[in-house]
C-alpha cells in the first residue's frame, strides 16, 4: 500500500495520507501485512481551492467537488459569489497554463474576476 492510493472502506471511498509501521514510524509504503496504522482521509468529495484576483486584491475561496471533476483553464467558474475565469491550475506536481485536471489532483486554481 502506497500513500495516495485510494481504497474502499465500507462502500466509502478512502485516500490514503499516512501509514505507520512497527513502532509508530511513519513511511511512504508499506506490505498490508506489517502496517500498524493506516491514516486515511474521506474521498468521495474533495475541496478544490481557489484565489480570484479581483484587480488590487485576491478572494480566496473554495467549493466542494466529486474527485474525478474536471476543471479547464479557461472555465468560468462562481466561487464565493464572484463569476471568474480560470486562468491558472496548480496541481500536486506542476502548474497548468492551459489543458484541464481532475480536482482529486488539484492544490489551487487561480482565476481572474470577470464583470457581467
Amino acid at each position: 500500500i502506497l500513500v495516495g492510493d485510494e481504497l474502499l472502506v465500507d462502500g466509502v471511498p478512502v485516500q490514503v495520507r499516512g501509514i505507520e509501521v512497527g513502532t509508530d514510524r511513519r513511511v511512504d509504503s508499506a506490505p498490508s501485512r506489517d502496517i500498524r496504522t493506516l491514516w486515511t482521509v474521506r474521498f468521495d468529495q474533495v475541496t478544490v481551492k481557489f484565489s480570484i484576483n479581483m484587480g488590487h486584491r485576491t478572494k480566496a475561496g473554495s467549493q466542494m467537488a466529486s474527485p474525478d471533476e474536471e476543471f479547464t483553464v479557461g472555465e468560468l467558474v462562481q466561487v464565493a459569489g464572484v463569476t471568474a475565469v480560470i486562468h491558472r491550475i496548480k496541481t500536486w506536481d506542476r502548474t497548468l497554463q492551459r489543458g484541464s485536471a481532475e480536482a482529486r489532483d488539484i492544490r489551487r486554481i487561480y482565476g481572474k474576476a470577470v464583470r457581467g
